[in-house]
């Protein structure tokens, strides 16, 4: 409190206070990435619970580790999986990456022969669920990348992003790989997943 010329005391300003717009804004992004991170986890989980169902021990790695979201294997551990969960409650078939440069897809996605991605997006009540391998992953995404830098984006500033525009039926053979995605055995005992094949 400051006491004016007239002896009126007069309230002085709260220093450091961001304007009530600026406040709001931060409050609305904090609760969106907030709600994001949630979606996130649920749709791990969700993953994990199916592929329980389907005889495969799967189990989430601990948040935030660089890579994979859940290790898959058989009950005779002769075959395993290696899978990134991406989420999202927004409508469309569009999955958004961490913003970066053409050059981080070809680190950050990988494409090993045991390497899955699955996309998983909040539909009401339920999940829709979509199954790419390491290798469909990295060149639908890659085809978003080129497609950016087409258009005048900088090549170190580009959002990685799945999207079903970007491959052939992909919506449609996604689903059904996530679907038919099961133990086979293949020769020698060996359990590998069953994908469904591009027509």
């Amino acid at each position: 409190m400051d006491r004016g010329s007239r002896g009126q005391i007069q309230s002085s300003a709260v220093p450091n206070r961001p304007p009530q717009r600026e406040r709001s804004r931060t409050m609305r992004k904090e609760n969106r990435n907030k709600n994001n991170a949630n979606i996130g986890i649920a749709g791990v989980h969700y993953v994990v619970s199916e592929l329980a169902i389907r005889g495969v021990i799967a189990l989430p790695t601990i948040r935030n580790t660089a890579g994979y979201d859940i290790i898959a294997t058989s009950e005779d551990g002769l075959w395993h999986a290696n899978i990134q969960v991406k989420a999202s409650a927004k409508p469309g078939m569009t999955w958004v990456a961490p913003r970066g440069t053409k050059a981080d897809v070809e680190e950050r996605f990988k494409r090993g022969p045991d390497d899955y991605y699955v996309l998983v997006r909040r539909v009401g009540e339920t999940w829709e669920t979509y199954l790419l391998t390491g290798q469909q992953a990295y060149e639908n995404v890659l085809a978003g990348c080129e497609e950016q830098l087409l258009k005048g984006r900088a090549e170190n500033n580009v959002w990685p992003y799945f999207s079903s525009k970007n491959s052939a039926h992909g919506g449609e053979l996604w689903a059904r790989a996530w679907k038919e995605w099961r133990q086979a055995r293949v020769g020698h005992n060996r359990v590998r997943p069953r994908l469904a094949r591009r027509r």
